[in-house]
């Protein structure tokens, strides 16, 4: 290093020219060499604050008792507007057995087999039928579970779900226990001689 003034070559840690007394320098800080940059102030601490939990609402207190009564009162009482809303809660499932008309020979029956599915409440047949020729212009019909098809096809005495006995006509409202197979079977066996003309539609229904 060397001093501007007067030329003479100044020590690196001197800070002012032994010749002529000029300054050469100003001292760096304490603790900092000269050249260094200076040391970064510390971050300050963070403060993080725990999430507050909503108080629960009153008028959700006071809601939930009434809810629980409205249950109640429509599960239990035999009051026109329960039963709708039961009803309502409860969506009615429907599917068709037969929607036709047909023939069934003397002597014989027809038969159409329906499955109950699993999981299904209620499970109901509805619907009507009728049927002309011969002298009575009838036909019995028989809503029957697998044991009881299988006992009436080998002309066994058998347990029904629905015995129309023979009519003209009339009208099905038949409640079934259950899951299963089930037959509608629409008998002629007791006329030897005249086939019968047969429409019907009937459902199963369930919820």
């Amino acid at each position: 290093m060397f001093c501007h003034k007067c030329g003479t070559d100044v020590q690196d840690d001197s800070f002012f020219c032994r010749k002529c007394g000029t300054a050469i320098g100003e001292p760096s800080k304490v603790g900092v060499p000269r050249g260094a940059a200076a040391a970064s102030p510390a971050p300050s601490p963070q403060v993080v604050y725990a999430p507050v939990r909503p108080k629960p609402h009153i008028a959700l207190w006071i809601l939930l008792p009434v809810l629980l009564l409205v249950v109640w009162w429509a599960a239990s009482s035999t009051s026109p507007g329960a039963q709708q809303l039961r009803q309502a809660a409860t969506q009615t499932q429907t599917q068709t057995i037969v929607n036709t008309a047909f023939t069934v020979n003397a002597s014989s029956y027809r038969y159409y087999k329906f499955i109950v599915p699993t999981g299904a409440g209620r499970p109901r047949v509805r619907g009507r039928f009728s049927a002309t020729g011969g002298m009575g212009n009838d036909i019995e019909l028989f809503v029957l579970d697998e044991d009881g098809f299988v006992n009436f096809q080998n002309g066994h005495s058998v347990r029904t779900h629905f015995n129309s006995n023979k009519v003209t006509q009339g009208s099905v409202d038949a409640g079934l226990p259950g899951e299963g197979t089930y037959y509608l079977v629409f008998n002629n066996n007791f006329s030897l001689l005249t086939p019968k003309a047969v429409t019907a539609n009937l459902t199963l229904e369930w919820r």
